[in-house]
């Protein structure tokens, strides 16, 4: 699951109104979230061309989000400022199938081949973790992204918080990954418990597994 590395830890608790994502923003959607992950770790490594890392981060975040409309639910402020991707249990491991129906056969060409290689292994792991540790039944949180200019004032927080409503609403379990202490933090205050800390292959970059109970 995919989180900006550093969660505001004085971030006021404001409700935000959160809708459902449409088509027509994936364009402006993805190029925030460009914005949004540019400087986490994961990413630099994998996309260590500074002057390209934003036009292949938004390509590949326009699949993700294709992604989520065609398996699972997403979740939007308004201004688009903030975004939630969840996906359904079955759906949550990718296959060729999945990529086939949602663009993902075309990244080596429109992202590079060399970049996903260097994102094999994180993904491997991810994989992993979801097999020993996700309920049954459960949604898969693979992404949530706020603006730069967004952050602190609670956003994040609401747009989870709209999920796990829904979540609870149909009596499902949540699960996802995180890779900083600072972002465990912020989920266990919405009431997720860590299953699992493990390590990426070849970076040793850390990532924690949690889940959420209704």
């Amino acid at each position: 699951m995919l989180t900006p590395n550093r969660w505001p830890q004085n971030s006021t608790m404001t409700p935000y109104t959160v809708t459902s994502f449409r088509t027509g923003q994936l364009a402006a959607m993805s190029r925030m979230l460009a914005r949004a992950f540019a400087e986490e770790q994961l990413w630099t490594m994998a996309f260590p061309d500074h002057a390209r890392r934003l036009k292949q981060l938004a390509r590949l975040f326009v699949f993700m989000l294709r992604y989520g409309l065609t398996y699972g639910k997403i979740d939007v402020t308004p201004e688009l400022e903030g975004v939630a991707v969840w996906i359904a249990e079955r759906h949550a491991r990718q296959t060729p199938r999945h990529l086939a129906r949602t663009g993902g056969l075309m990244l080596p060409f429109t992202v590079g081949l060399r970049p996903l290689l260097r994102l094999r292994m994180a993904h491997r792991k991810f994989d992993e973790l979801q097999q020993r540790n996700a309920p049954t039944g459960c949604e898969y949180l693979l992404l949530i992204g706020v603006a730069p200019e967004a952050r602190g004032r609670g956003l994040g927080a609401s747009i989870v918080r709209h999920g796990l409503a829904r979540l609870a609403a149909r009596h499902r379990p949540g699960y996802l990954e995180t890779q900083t202490e600072h972002n465990v933090r912020f989920f266990e205050r919405l009431g997720f418990v860590i299953k699992e800390r493990a390590a990426i292959p070849e970076n040793d970059l850390p990532v924690w597994s949690m889940v959420w109970q209704p």
